[in-house]
């Protein structure tokens, strides 16, 4: 299990395999009313999501965090889900 230690005090895991790449980057912590997320910006100021990169997760979907936590970003964790869908668990799950 890899760390990276964002703003905030928080920290978010990832896979072993994924903290190669994610570790050269500086990561914020993001708070919104589902929880913190880690992001970061580029040169040109996009905002990146951490959850978002791992998963490669195409601009017309969403991420769900399986177990609900938002810092919890090991790939078991994250699922590609349509924007609908995504609503419902989250909403199921009382986020």
């Amino acid at each position: 299990m890899g760390k990276i230690r964002l703003t905030r005090g928080l920290i978010t895991v990832v896979d072993d395999e994924d903290l190669v790449e994610l570790g050269q980057n500086l990561w914020h912590a993001s708070k919104s009313k589902g929880g913190a997320y880690a992001r970061r910006c580029t040169r040109s100021g996009k905002t990146i999501y951490l959850h978002r990169q791992i998963t490669r997760c195409p601009e017309h979907m969403e991420v769900h965090h399986i177990d609900g936590n938002t810092l919890n970003n090991h790939r078991w964790n994250l699922k590609n889900a349509n924007s609908v869908v995504h609503g419902r668990k989250s909403q199921s799950k009382g986020h």
